[in-house]
């Protein structure tokens, strides 16, 4: 379980990057 929360976690961090670069 610990395992999954954190790889969601780290997606999601990672498409909120994306994202962020992409509209700046």
């Amino acid at each position: 379980m610990e395992h999954l929360s954190l790889s969601l976690v780290r997606i999601m961090e990672y498409q909120t990057s994306t994202f962020g670069s992409i509209n700046l």
